[in-house]
């Protein structure tokens, strides 16, 4: 396989150091990397005719001799997060990356506009990596946690992840945002309660596909299946053995019980879904208290169906103001109602926070 030519062009060297890393630690086998922090050689590298695979580029750098070159995607590091949105100059998509975000974070924003994540994937790998359990919980009904987790399995595919979306509800009705309204055929269901690793052999059965793989729906509830906590951690822990996934995303209910200890015991990330009005702070507040999270890296909040019109509750003093890794998600008022999961896909509001999980 050719190897595809970088070129990041910043006359911050440090920045650039960074994110250099980030491709050689993770694409070194399928990239060629050409670093120029130079303002005379940079001058003279485009005085002439190149082609470039992907260029990374400081906004103040860009100009009309850069767009006329062969390069099939522009990256431009803005210094304004507000200016942040790509557009169209001639017939070039110019993608924007907000100089200050997380080095890692704009590293994945490019893998997830271009074919390296796929390439890398498909490639030779020296080991197997290791299946992450991701549990997306939260304390507040009505949060939202279904769509995050939707739109983070939407965010890990776009960026060549293999993902399994797994719900944990008694009532699974996650399939309203599909196309496909299949369930698990309830003689599978049975050896899922029964324990049966036989069921294994039936797995193709079980699993859906739109955009991503999914656990299909047990219909009717997991209760009338026989499935109880040991069922399910039995049916998570079998999927996760498999190492047929980069990613299980799992969604869970609100109550907290014996499997979500065990759910964020066993999960390498767990992401914390709230609201910041009055009521869903305090109940998370109360969550936090039985749950150490303050030095603990496997916590990612989320604060969905976010408005700055509103008061904001979290900064008023509470505890999750002290937090560090918490991502404001904008109401899903921006976006519709009916969406599926190509509309996520294309619209995800999750994204930032799925870059964060890896």
């Amino acid at each position: 396989m050719d190897k595809k030519n970088i070129v990041i062009a910043d006359f911050n060297e440090e920045y650039l150091e960074a994110l250099e890393f980030e491709f050689v630690k993770n694409l070194e086998q399928s990239v060629d990397i050409h670093i120029i922090t130079d303002e005379k050689y940079f001058n003279e590298y485009f005085g002439v005719p190149q082609k470039i695979d992907i260029l990374i580029i400081d906004e103040a750098l860009v100009h009309e001799t850069i767009i006329k070159q062969n390069i099939s995607k522009i990256f431009v590091l803005s210094e304004s997060e507000e200016k942040v949105s790509d557009v169209n100059i001639g017939n070039k998509r110019i993608y924007h990356l907000y100089r200050y975000d997380n080095v890692k974070e704009n590293y994945h924003k490019v893998m997830g506009q271009t074919d390296l994540a796929v390439q890398n994937t498909a490639g030779s790998v020296k080991n197997t990596p290791k299946t992450n359990v991701i549990t997306v919980y939260s304390p507040v009904g009505g949060s939202g946690v279904t769509v995050t987790a939707l739109g983070i399995c939407c965010a890990m595919k776009k960026l060549g992840k293999r993902v399994l979306y797994m719900d944990t509800n008694t009532l699974q009705n996650f399939d309203c945002y599909f196309m496909n309204k299949e369930a698990i055929k309830h003689g599978i269901g049975k050896d899922i309660a029964s324990k049966d690793e036989l069921f294994v052999s039936k797995m193709d059965e079980c699993i859906g596909n739109e955009i991503f793989e999914y656990m299909k729906p047990f219909k009717p509830s997991t209760i009338a299946n026989g499935i109880g906590v040991e069922s399910l951690s039995f049916l998570t822990e079998t999927m996760t053995g498999m190492n047929k996934y980069d990613y299980i995303i799992i969604d869970t209910s609100t109550d907290f019980d014996e499997l979500k200890l065990r759910l964020i015991s066993n999960s390498q990330r767990v992401v914390i879904v709230t609201m910041q009005d009055r009521i869903s702070v305090w109940k998370t507040e109360q969550f936090i208290n039985n749950i150490e999270v303050s030095k603990n890296n496997k916590f990612y909040f989320v604060c969905n169906k976010f408005s700055p019109d509103r008061e904001n509750k979290i900064a008023v003093g509470s505890k999750l103001s002290e937090i560090e890794k918490l991502q404001y998600v904008k109401s899903l008022e921006e976006f519709r109602y009916d969406f599926d999961p190509s509309y996520l896909y294309n619209n995800n509001p999750f994204e930032k926070s799925a870059y964060s999980l890896l």
